[in-house]
């Protein structure tokens, strides 16, 4: 123990220079720098299209910086941004490990996402809610935080980073529609009595178009998780959207187009011909939005609970077909559907030129892409190319995920319905709420359709939606499932729960339940059909009897077992 208040000050000032002492943190706390690099580029190819936050364009420049050493908060998104994915890319980051001669550094990819958390942990340092310079970017840690939570089964962590998330946007006021400033007191700082110029509640800060446009994008992310985590049956108040009101209504959509067209002072139009990577990203929220009528009647009446079954069913019916809607404005490079002269169909024999390729020399050098390519081997419109099949994967999954939700909402409030009625799906009027009847019926279109249409109109979106699944499936490759593949294993299973076995049982007679295939050019049709052949059917000579065929054939089964 010190012996002296002098003595006491040197131990502190010895403690601070401790190699585990906070002031040392770095980059280098995770991984070696060139190590660092690579996971950079990925987070940027693969999880980015998917969480398009932080800004790439200004993140390089800060990591070329390299800001870790002094700037506590890029340094916590920074291990935020690793940590998230090697949560839910474990693979590629263990390729570059091992690429690197590093594969043992790490027992397994859980000892990274724990350092990378801790990192992260003390990077931030106690108090830092209660930093002046508390901005979007701590949101974003925040949320990455919380998917590596969900993404390693920790759902109390998941649930606290998520729900500190929320709480961060709201209180920057982020998720306001109209103003471009933090949120005010109003006019509680002059009830106190506290009214001042250097008072927080007096500051006006205008935000910077990449402030602005982070913080739409991270409330979408939000939205997108939060009615995600609805759909797969998991309730949590804290994390919980309200629908949008007149009041309070939702911001608008990030703007479509690219990181590298976003300034501080202003926004550059999207180069002609180049899709930006926000485009599928709104696809994917405005499938979302497409249920917002149940959530506005199950917020007024209650989770499943019939109150009037004319409204209700008119407003699942309305709510399904803007689901459909929500992807018939899909951009080519998107569109899986076969159609005639879409250069992007998922067929190998098709290429295309993307524009991406000559706009390299007139984007004055400012695209990341160009200054810093993933991979060596990998230019700019193939990276491009692999980000889009990635929020292709991700927008039909949410889009199949959807609509079964809505149809099974359907079924089970006529079932409701007809128990509580006995025969026939004439409800009794509950409404007890005048004002939000209004507001359905101003949002609903007038239907003349009788409930008996309406039940076999919804029996036929169950079995398209089952058809439409094995359509996805056979047309996605998993690899581009891979960056979003914990959450579309945990819907497909949900999906097909959802439906019973007389829907496949009337669907085996159609001819992409027959063959998944079917929909394919012939050349790849048949190119699928050759490797798919069962083994034994490609060793057994066909020249042997019958019966000798047969066993020769059930012998190399038991050697495969």
């Amino acid at each position: 123990m010190p012996s002296s208040p002098t003595h006491a000050a040197q131990a502190l000032a010895a403690l601070s220079s401790h190699p585990s002492a906070p002031s040392s943190l770095s980059a280098e706390s995770i991984l070696p720098v060139e190590t660092i690099d690579v996971l950079i580029n990925d987070y940027f190819t693969y999880i980015h299209p998917l969480c398009p936050f932080p800004h790439e364009p200004s993140f390089r420049e800060a990591w070329r910086r390299r800001e870790d050493y002094n700037n506590r908060p890029f340094l916590a998104l920074l291990a935020s941004m690793i940590s998230a994915l090697v949560a839910s890319f474990p693979r590629k980051p263990r390729l570059h490990l091992k690429a690197q001669r590093k594969e043992n550094i790490f027992p397994n990819h859980m000892a990274l996402v724990d350092r990378c958390q801790k990192v992260c942990v003390a990077a931030r340092g106690p108090g830092y809610l209660e930093s002046e310079t508390l901005s979007v970017h701590d949101a974003a840690t925040s949320y990455l935080l919380g998917l590596t939570g969900t993404y390693t089964f920790r759902w109390r962590q998941g649930r606290l980073y998520l729900g500190e998330c929320m709480t961060i946007f709201k209180t920057l006021g982020l998720h306001k529609a109209k103003d471009n400033t933090y949120q005010s007191l109003g006019g509680l700082p002059a009830a106190f009595g506290s009214e001042g110029p250097n008072h927080e509640g007096s500051r006006d800060e205008i935000l910077d178009n990449i402030t602005l446009q982070m913080g739409r994008r991270l409330f979408w992310t939000m939205f997108v998780s939060s009615r995600s985590l609805a759909q797969l049956g998991a309730s949590f108040g804290e994390l919980y959207i309200p629908p949008e009101t007149p009041t309070d209504p939702y911001p608008p959509l990030p703007a479509e187009v690219d990181d590298f067209c976003i300034f501080p002072t202003h926004i550059d139009p999207q180069p002609l011909g180049l899709m930006p990577m926000m485009a599928g990203f709104n696809a994917n929220v405005r499938i979302f939005l497409s249920d917002q009528l149940i959530n506005i009647m199950e917020l007024a009446w209650g989770v499943d609970n019939v109150f009037d079954w004319d409204k209700q069913r008119r407003v699942f019916k309305e709510s399904a077909q803007r689901c459909k809607s929500a992807m018939e404005e899909l951009p080519p490079q998107l569109n899986i559907w076969a159609t005639p002269g879409n250069a992007f169909s998922n067929t190998e024999d098709t290429k295309y030129n993307d524009p991406f390729a000559q706009l390299q020399q007139s984007l004055t050098g400012r695209d990341p892409s160009i200054l810093n390519a993933p991979d060596p081997d990998t230019s700019p419109e193939d990276r491009r190319n692999v980000q889009y099949e990635i929020q292709k994967a991700n927008i039909y999954s949410s889009y199949l995920c959807n609509r079964s939700y809505i149809v099974e909402k359907y079924f089970y409030a006529s079932e409701v319905n007809s128990q509580r009625n006995g025969i026939g799906h004439a409800g009794v009027d509950q409404t007890s709420s005048n004002v939000v009847n209004s507001r359905l019926d101003n949002m609903l279109p007038p239907d003349q359709d009788s409930p008996d249409v309406t039940d076999q109109e919804m029996a036929e979106e169950r079995e398209n939606t089952v058809k439409d699944l094995l359509f996805v499936l056979s047309n996605i490759d998993r690899v581009n499932m891979e960056p979003n593949g914990d959450s579309f294993v945990r819907i497909l299973p949900l999906l097909l729960s959802r439906f019973s076995h007389a829907v496949f049982a009337n669907i085996t007679t159609h001819p992409v339940a027959q063959n998944p295939l079917r929909s394919l050019d012939p050349p790849r049709r048949a190119q699928i059909a050759q490797r798919q052949r069962r083994p034994a059917e490609r060793t057994v000579p066909q020249d042997l009897p019958r019966h000798s065929r047969q066993t020769r054939a059930h012998g190399s089964h038991q050697q495969r077992s």
